[in-house]
């Protein structure tokens, strides 16, 4: 079971989450300061990802083939070692697991503003009144109500999502076709 070594690792990033949650809680009137302590964790977890990578000096790739000298067509090795010492770890992953908790995080409040806005709205149709002055909207939900409503912006992370996965699938190929 080769693909085992996720579960202690997601295991071991899911015990850093209450404290990004508190984090987030005490830091939360100041959101210039949060955005700014989450930014500078992230691309400092990804800063120590390219460190491990140089470092260890195994390539960058999970796991290495190397064809013979004299006969490039026939394996002679397959080395797991960047995958071993580097890749399996759980403070690899530190930055991704980062990131998605962030997007959780900010889609929670999304959601929190959302109904609470509803309410707003509602009981201010019900008086006459405009709603306006009562709502109290933030970056992350003017973000999100801006692509929710925008099918062009929408088609353009489509695009860029998709591009992204057609990159990560085909990145091999020039590597692969060498033999």
């Amino acid at each position: 079971m080769g693909w085992a070594w996720f579960i202690p690792a997601l295991t071991q990033l899911s015990l850093i989450l209450p404290f990004c949650v508190l984090l987030y809680h005490k830091i939360m009137p100041n959101r210039t300061l949060l955005r700014i302590l989450f930014a500078v964790m992230i691309i400092l977890c990804a800063a120590i990802n390219g460190f491990l990578t140089y470092t260890n000096n195994l390539g960058a790739m999970p796991i290495l083939i190397k064809p013979q000298p004299d006969n490039p067509n026939q394996l002679t090795t397959v080395s797991f070692d960047y995958y071993n010492k580097v890749y399996m770890q759980s403070y690899f992953h530190l930055s991704s697991f980062l990131f998605g908790s962030l997007l959780a995080i900010t889609y929670s409040r999304y959601l929190k503003e959302l109904r609470a806005n509803r309410e707003i709205m509602q009981a201010d149709a019900n008086s006459q009144n405009t709603a306006d002055d009562n709502i109290k909207i933030s970056r992350s939900t003017r973000m999100f109500f801006f692509v929710s409503k925008n099918a062009g912006v929408r088609s353009l992370i489509y695009i860029a999502g998709l591009c992204t996965m057609f990159g990560t699938i085909f990145w091999l190929w020039p590597f692969l076709n060498n033999g």
